[in-house]
C-alpha cells in the first residue's frame, strides 16, 4: 500500500523528485516489492564538487514512512581551460535598495567573461533572500512537469524554480566580458531589513563543467523605513569632466527608470543668457543611483552653464525632484587639467560631521557616495582615525555638499577636542587624473564646553546671523544633548550649568 516514493536532493540545488513504480518488474518470491524509479536527472552547474546526499522517502497509505540516504560524487567533465570569470566589483542591482515586501521587484547584473568562449550558463541562487516574482507559498514542482529550455548554452540550466534561476545574457563589452540581469526579483517579506548587504551567490558554467563564483550584493530596506521616505531628490552638484560630458550628483539613490537614455528630464542653458541651450545627446546612471552622467554639446571651456532637472526625475521610494533650488545646479565648460585633486582644508563643523573642500572640483563618479545605517561605518574613500591612538572613527556617510569641491562626511560621534586623521584615496580631479597615493591631513572636532560658553559669550548667536532664535537653540541643543547622553551612557558626571559672568547679558531676540 505505498501511495508515494520521492528524491530529496539536499545540496543539489534540485526540487524534490516523485519517483514512479514499473509494474513490470517485480521481485520473484515478494509481490509486496516493486522497483521505483525517476530518469533523465541531471546536475545542475551551481553543485559544489564533492559527495552529495540524496534522502529517498517511502511513505504507505497509513502515513508510515521509511527512508535511505544515498550519496553521490559530483565532479567536473573537463579541466582543461579556464573557468568562466565573475567580477564582484560590477555586481550590483537597480534600484539599490530593495524593500522586503514580496512584490516590489528589482533587477540583478553581473558581469562574467569566459576566455575559452564556450560558457553555458550564469546562475544566481536567491534562496532565503527572495524569489523571481511575487512571494506565493511555497510548493514543490510536480514530478514529469515539463523542463524549460536553458537560457544560454546545452541544457544544464535549472528549471522549475523561482530562486534557483538562470540570467538573461544583456550587451558586450568586447573581449572584457558580457552583462547578465535577472529582473523581476522580489524579496520574501521573511527577510528583514539590514544596514549589510545581502550576498547571494552567482554561479558561471561553461560547456566542460568548470565554473567561477560570485555574489550580488542586495540592501533590504524594512517596508515601514521605505514608506517614511518622503524628503525629495536633491541636485548636490554638477562637474564638467570633459568637453561633452557633464556628470550630476544626487543627495540620495535616483530610480533608474526615471532618467532616459535621451537625458530629456535636465536641461543646460548659458548662466548669461538663458535663451542659449547647450544641447543634451544622452545620459546613463551609476550602478549605485546617485550619479548621472550626461552627454552633451560640445563646451566652451570655462563658460558658466546653469543645469536644471524636472521632476520626472524620482528616489527609490517614487518620491520626485521638487522645483528650487534642490533641482539646479551652476558648473563651469570643461578646463584641461593635469593637477590630481588638492585639499584646500579639511573642519569639523559639528559632532558628527566634517566638511573637506578641495581647490577643484572632483569627478562625482570617482567617489564613493551614500550613507550607512548603524553605527559600524561603510566602505567609503574617506577613512578617519584618532591622530595619537590610530583607533577609527566609523564613517557613516558621505557626499557632495553645494558644489563639487566640497564634501560632507558624516561620522559617529567625535570625543570632544580629539586630534583626528583623515585619510582619502581612489577619487580624481574632473579630468579624470586620479591621486597618486592617498592623502593625509589633520583635525580636531569640536570642543563642547567651548560651544556653551561661547553661546554665553555670544549672546547664544551660534549661527552668527546677529540674533538668537529657533536655529541657535536647535544646534546648542543638538552638542549639549549629545553631551548630556554621552554622559548617561559612560556614568560620567552630567554636566551642570555654566558659572554665571559678572558683565553676562540676557539676550533679547527680536520677533519675526
Amino acid at each position: 500500500d505505498i501511495s508515494s516514493v520521492i528524491a530529496y536532493f539536499g545540496t543539489l540545488g534540485l526540487p524534490p523528485v516523485s519517483l514512479i513504480r514499473d509494474p513490470n518488474v517485480l521481485e520473484p518470491d515478494e509481490t509486496e516489492t516493486a522497483l521505483y524509479s525517476a530518469t533523465g536527472i541531471t546536475i545542475p552547474p551551481i553543485t559544489p564538487l564533492g559527495v552529495h546526499e540524496i534522502e529517498i522517502i517511502a511513505t504507505d497509505k497509513s502515513g508510515g514512512t521509511a527512508s535511505l540516504i544515498l550519496q553521490i560524487d559530483v565532479t567536473a567533465k573537463d579541466m582543461i581551460g579556464d573557468a568562466p570569470l565573475i567580477f564582484d566589483e560590477k555586481a550590483y542591482t537597480t534600484p539599490r535598495l530593495a524593500v522586503n515586501d514580496g512584490q516590489t521587484s528589482i533587477t540583478l547584473y553581473a558581469f562574467v567573461r569566459d576566455d575559452d568562449d564556450d560558457l553555458d550558463s550564469v546562475v544566481v541562487n536567491l534562496s532565503g533572500v527572495g524569489q523571481v516574482g511575487p512571494e506565493t507559498p511555497p510548493d514543490f514542482v510536480e514530478a514529469g512537469a515539463p523542463v524549460g529550455a536553458p537560457v544560454v548554452g546545452g541544457g544544464s540550466c535549472p528549471t522549475g524554480s523561482n530562486t534557483i534561476v538562470c540570467m538573461q545574457p544583456s550587451f558586450e563589452e568586447g573581449r572584457d566580458g558580457q552583462w547578465f540581469i535577472l529582473p523581476d526579483v522580489t524579496i520574501s517579506t521573511l527577510t528583514p531589513g539590514s544596514s549589510e548587504p545581502y550576498m547571494v551567490e552567482v554561479i558561471a558554467a561553461d560547456m566542460t563543467g568548470k565554473t567561477g563564483r560570485g555574489q550580488i550584493p542586495i540592501m533590504v530596506q524594512d517596508v515601514e523605513g521605505f514608506i517614511m521616505d518622503r524628503e525629495p531628490p536633491e541636485i548636490v552638484a554638477a562637474v564638467a569632466t570633459g568637453y561633452g560630458t557633464v556628470e550630476v550628483a544626487f543627495n540620495e539613490e535616483l530610480s533608474a527608470l526615471s532618467i532616459s537614455a535621451s537625458g530629456r528630464e535636465f536641461t543646460i542653458t548659458e548662466r548669461a543668457d538663458i535663451s542659449k541651450e547647450l544641447n543634451i545627446l544622452g545620459a546613463t546612471i551609476s550602478a549605485t543611483g546617485n550619479v548621472v552622467t550626461l552627454t552633451t554639446e560640445t563646451q566652451t571651456a570655462g563658460k558658466e552653464y546653469v543645469l536644471n532637472g524636472s521632476s520626472d526625475i524620482t528616489d527609490i521610494s517614487g518620491i520626485a525632484l521638487v522645483p528650487g533650488r534642490g533641482s539646479r545646479a551652476s558648473f563651469e565648460g570643461f578646463v584641461e587639467s593635469v593637477r590630481p585633486p588638492v585639499i584646500h582644508y579639511v573642519s569639523a563643523t559639528n559632532i558628527d560631521t566634517v566638511e573637506v573642500e578641495f581647490q577643484k572640483d572632483l569627478r562625482p563618479s570617482s567617489v564613493k557616495l551614500g550613507e550607512v545605517a548603524g553605527d559600524r561605518g561603510g566602505d567609503f574613500d574617506v577613512k578617519i582615525f584618532e591622530a595619537e591612538t590610530n583607533n577609527p572613527l566609523p564613517v557613516l556617510g558621505v557626499n557632495f555638499l553645494e558644489s563639487g569641491k566640497l564634501l560632507e562626511v558624516k561620522t559617529a560621534p567625535q570625543k570632544s577636542g580629539q586630534r583626528y586623521r583623515i585619510q582619502i584615496e581612489n577619487i580624481s580631479s574632473a579630468g579624470g587624473v586620479p591621486l597618486r597615493e592617498p592623502v593625509v591631513k589633520f583635525f580636531k572636532a569640536i570642543k563642547i564646553r567651548a560651544i556653551q560658553q561661547a553661546a554665553v559669550a555670544h549672546h547664544a548667536d551660534l549661527n552668527g546671523d546677529g540674533r538668537v532664535d529657533f536655529i541657535d537653540f536647535t544646534m546648542f541643543s543638538a552638542v549639549y544633548g549629545q553631551v548630556f547622553e554621552d554622559a548617561i551612557d559612560t556614568g560620567d558626571a552630567v554636566p551642570g550649568p555654566l558659572p554665571p559672568e559678572p558683565d553676562a547679558t540676557v539676550p533679547v531676540t527680536e520677533p519675526t
